[in-house]
């Protein structure tokens, strides 16, 4: 039985919080258990709690360095010691030592500008400088928020954890005592022409779809179409094939580079705003409020709601949908160009993108209207910064080794845990590798962030 020790780090503001995660983990640990896995957590009310010869505290953190994963829970105010544990966990996370793994959580509340105190002040403080630590937190606003990410977070790690400490599979040695240097080769060619043949098969598949099967549309390149009833602006994008995914110096959900094709359609111009959202939905969810700033705080969930609904008041069933992934990174790099970066090169990326780049004269702490930075050579605005896009695909770290060839999308519902693919960084991101092309992230169905919005695309 593998044990899974989880330190929870929370003040008393957080008493039904904390109840809730211990039941949570009481009833995986129900199902993890047929997998033997066990996971414990640590709390400060359960342990001994007596007179010794150290600070008691110094006795809470020692219990706490014992543990493969911190929770870090704030709301209104950053208890002196849930900062102490915050410090000395995440100095040993760098280290290399346990905790392996720190999740932070901010509780969502208004705040009256007569409430602003040093306490209210300290929890800025302390997301400034998880910024500054070029690190992520979450914020919640319910408990059932809340259980969503931290299951979402548990899944990865133990589906992780399960992948480690499978063996290499391998064949045992033999000494070798005759060589047919004749045979050696024969088997090398046959191995080197059979891999050229499937790369090549490949591309006479596409080649095949484009002359005989792909539909062709007289639409142009950067054509615009307005929806008239919800004032929703395209681009036409046309089909084509690309090299999806990135080869060097990229994380390995980003990998293996491999060429897809898909077919034309019309892309959002622009990230769905907030004027647009309520014109169709009746309200507005955001927490950065302007007519013409990108909707966010929608799940998943909501943003198919508000296509199901644009489908109903245009009378077309299936008229409107989320871009699949292939189909969001081919309108970022330009119709599939090779490109790091939606305008190219790393050192334009502020022409087109709203993100927290600490310049002189130069930050961000909100969105900003969907109008105001650069396009992209579709003609497509805010493809990086400003908020990250829901996409239609179910995330999974190896999807491209599992892609069609033709206009891919990943569905496979036994991974749903894995949440939905987000595309192209946001207002938030310090560092730029969020922003590019290929990068790729992944949030639970259920979430929602003042961080995430989405764009749609519309059938030919």
């Amino acid at each position: 039985m593998k044990k899974l020790k989880i330190f929870l780090a929370h003040s008393k503001e957080l008493e039904e919080e904390y109840k809730q995660i211990d039941l949570f983990i009481t009833q995986e640990n129900n199902e993890l258990v047929k997998k033997k896995i066990f996971l414990e957590l640590v709390v400060w009310e359960k342990l001994l709690q007596s007179f010794r010869g150290e600070r008691i505290q110094d006795y809470y953190n020692k219990e706490m360095l014992q543990c493969d994963i911190v929770i870090a829970l704030f709301f209104k105010k950053v208890g002196r010691f849930t900062k102490e544990e915050f410090d000395i966990a995440y100095k040993n996370l760098k280290e290399g030592k346990k905790p392996f793994h720190m999740f932070v959580f901010f509780k969502d509340t208004e705040i009256l500008i007569s409430t602003i105190d040093e306490e209210v002040l300290g929890i800025k403080n302390l997301k400034k400088q998880i910024d500054n630590y070029e690190q992520i937190y979450h914020i919640f606003k319910t408990t059932d928020e809340l259980i969503d990410i931290i299951k979402h977070q548990f899944d990865l790690i133990i589906t992780k954890k399960k992948s480690d400490s499978v063996p290499e599979i391998g064949f045992p040695q033999k000494k070798i005592k005759f060589v047919n240097i004749f045979f050696l080769i024969l088997i090398t060619c046959v191995l080197v022409i059979g891999g050229l043949f499937i790369l090549y098969w490949n591309e006479i598949l596409i080649i095949k779809y484009q002359l005989f099967k792909a539909p062709k549309y007289s639409y142009k390149k950067n054509e615009n179409y307005k929806d008239l009833k919800s004032g929703i602006e395209f681009v036409w994008i046309p089909g084509g094939s690309f090299k999806m995914g990135c080869q060097d110096k990229c994380k390995g959900y980003e990998k293996p580079i491999h060429k897809v094709h898909v077919d034309g359609f019309w892309m959002g111009k622009f990230e769905i705003t907030q004027k647009q959202w309520t014109k169709i939905m009746g309200y507005n969810p955001s927490a950065n409020k302007g007519d013409n700033y990108p909707v966010e705080m929608v799940s998943w969930y909501e943003t198919n709601n508000f296509i199901q609904k644009l489908n109903d008041i245009n009378n077309t069933p299936d008229e409107f949908r989320l871009p699949t992934e292939a189909e969001w990174e081919y309108s970022c790099r330009n119709g599939g160009m090779d490109v790091e970066y939606p305008y190219g090169k790393r050192i334009d990326l502020h022409k087109i993108a709203h993100y927290n780049k600490k310049l002189a004269n130069y930050n961000s702490e909100t969105t900003i209207k969907t109008n105001i930075k650069e396009p992209n050579k579709m003609g497509l605005y805010n493809m990086s910064g400003n908020v990250q896009e829901w996409c239609k695909d179910i995330y999974n770290s190896n999807a491209y080794k599992k892609h069609n060839i033709i206009n891919p999308e990943y569905n496979d519902q036994k991974m749903i845990s894995g949440g939905r693919v987000i595309r192209g960084g946001c207002y938030g991101n310090i560092n730029a590798l969020f922003l590019r092309c290929t990068a790729r992230q992944s949030s639970p169905e259920k979430a929602k962030s003042p961080t995430t919005g989405f764009r749609i695309v519309k059938k030919p």
